[in-house]
């Protein structure tokens, strides 16, 4: 898989983003390793991007801030939308 070096660019795409697992290799596959997967959550796309551990601190609590609430809980809300999270991720500049 090609490296991003924002989330923004990550997720950009509809087709790698998806609820449920940080990481899948298939739409309604099942989850697999962040470095293995091909569509991600917003906090799996997090891990992928920011793989220090202080700077994924760092970007993981300016969302939480942001979000007001569970980053994986906001993502995999029942009607949550790509561009909903999308949003988010435009307004925390990842």
């Amino acid at each position: 898989m090609r490296e991003y070096k924002t989330v923004a660019g990550l997720l950009s795409d509809p087709s790698r983003w998806c609820k449920g697992a940080m990481a899948k290799e298939t739409r309604g596959g099942s989850s697999c390793s962040i470095l293995d997967g091909k569509m991600f959550c917003l906090y799996g796309a997090i891990e992928r991007v920011y793989q220090d551990m202080n700077k994924r601190y760092e970007v993981v609590g300016k969302v939480r801030k942001l979000l007001g609430r569970d980053i994986i809980e906001f993502n995999d809300a029942r009607r949550r939308t790509h561009a909903e999270v999308l949003a988010v991720v435009k307004k925390a500049r990842i």
